[in-house]
């Protein structure tokens, strides 16, 4: 409250863009975590993370059944 009496018009501009600003950063964040599997660059590559998951389940499988079972995994 000292602030706001000893500067009252400019810090109050302050400290309602400071406020504004954060407020509509949360809601660009809030936008782009709206749909996390959707198309766009920054969404989570559902393909790719699959890929992973099957190539280390492939390994595990090789190096625990060997490559015959691990090819007929394939």
């Amino acid at each position: 409250m000292v602030l706001l009496k000893e500067y009252r018009l400019w810090s109050s501009i302050v400290i309602v863009c400071l406020v504004s600003f954060g407020y509509v950063g949360i809601e660009y964040v809030s936008m782009a975590l709206d749909d996390p599997f959707g198309d766009d660059t920054n969404d989570v590559d559902e393909h790719g993370m699959a890929l992973l998951v099957y190539e280390d389940i492939y390994l595990a499988v090789y190096r625990t059944d060997g490559s015959a079972a691990a090819f007929a995994l394939r």
